[in-house]
């Protein structure tokens, strides 16, 4: 009697023609229903039930659902809302992961729906060749981006939290054409990374056409000069790029002013690639170019790519440069250009937010 009773609880959902959800049953019922012989567990309930002679009309229930909600149109009303408080980056931080490999998983995990439950473990990894080239879209590349802010975020937040003050970006240009999740907008860490990083794209298009804002510029340098103490580069010379840059090194040359102008715009990585085994342990305690990911001049991997080294260090990173640069550039060699027109893609039913207990909310958007 309990096996039977547990099968009718999965396939039952909707108890007569004025029954009600049980707890539980997806909000979205209506557009996940016509998958339901997909499911697992159907086929096994089904006959399972039928054993004892035992049906459930599953069709009719939703039918139902339908009529039911025809007839009620609004379910629920609420008198006000109030903000309690910020809502963490993190829904949990027991689920905060380190990620130390470049592959599709990565890519998911750091650049996709659940980018902020997940770091990299260098800023320099995060933007890793073998990551950045499996981009399908600016949505993946803003999503890494703000990614990697994350990390830095407590460090950063004075800068990304008035970056609306910013007496540009109260203009709106091109604001509009800036989407990001509805599970973003409850919280502040991902909302202030979003706008920090819509004025650093912005004001790349206005150096790409020889304008500028000092306001804005300020504002950007100040941040990459916070990140800049966690950026790691080569030396980027043909003699030794095997060789990192010590932090005297990088504070005099040209790639700190590079970085600072212009990091992470589209800009900076279409003159930069991050290049490093695919794999990335933080317990390794030597710093060097085989154990961490370091960013390389595209121009000098390029010419170095297509030559033989004796060296091994300097082979492996060549052998890196063979493996992906070709795409990566494919995916940041274009210069961006700013349009009036935009496609929207919406998922509808997959949509998601947390609540300040880190419970899941499922809600329908439609614009």
């Amino acid at each position: 009697r309990c096996s039977v009773a547990v099968a009718r609880f999965l396939l039952e959902f909707w108890r007569g023609p004025d029954g009600c959800l049980r707890p539980l049953t997806n909000a979205n019922v209506l557009l996940d229903f016509s998958r339901y012989k997909a499911a697992p567990y159907f086929d096994l309930c089904v006959k399972y039930l039928a054993k004892y002679s035992t049906t459930v009309n599953y069709a009719r229930q939703i039918s139902e659902v339908h009529s039911y909600l025809c007839r009620t149109r609004i379910l629920h009303r609420y008198a006000d809302f109030s903000l309690v408080g910020a809502v963490s980056s993190a829904p949990n931080t027991k689920q905060l992961q380190r990620i130390g490999h470049a592959n599709d998983d990565a890519v998911s995990q750091l650049a996709r729906a659940h980018f902020y439950k997940y770091r990299a473990t260098s800023l320099a990894f995060g933007f890793h060749a073998q990551i950045v080239l499996r981009l399908r879209d600016f949505a993946g590349f803003h999503s890494l981006r703000k990614n990697c802010l994350l990390d830095h975020y407590a460090d950063l937040q004075p800068i990304l939290s008035s970056i609306l003050e910013a007496p540009l970006l109260q203009r709106g240009l091109h604001r509009d054409y800036y989407f990001y999740g509805q599970y973003e907008n409850g919280q502040k860490e991902l909302r202030d990374a979003h706008h920090y990083l819509y004025a650093v794209d912005l004001l790349a298009l206005l150096k790409q056409e020889r304008k500028t804002d000092r306001d804005l510029e300020t504002r950007i340098r100040a941040a990459n000069h916070i990140l800049a103490e966690s950026a790691r580069f080569s030396t980027s010379r043909a003699a030794d790029y095997d060789e990192l840059l010590d932090e005297d090194e990088f504070r005099r040359s040209n790639h700190r002013q590079l970085f600072l102008d212009h990091f992470p715009s589209h800009a900076f990585f279409g003159e930069y690639v991050s290049l490093g085994f695919p794999d990335e342990d933080l317990r390794t305690k030597d710093i060097n170019t085989l154990s961490r990911a370091a960013f390389y001049t595209t121009k000098l991997m390029s010419r170095s790519s297509g030559r033989m080294e004796y060296d091994f260090a300097k082979e492996a990173i060549n052998q890196m440069a063979r493996n992906g640069l070709r795409r990566y550039e494919g995916t940041m060699g274009n210069t961006p250009q700013a349009k009036e027109r935009t496609i929207v893609h919406l998922r509808i039913g997959q949509g998601f937010a947390w609540t300040k207990y880190n419970r899941p909310l499922h809600f329908l958007s439609v614009v």
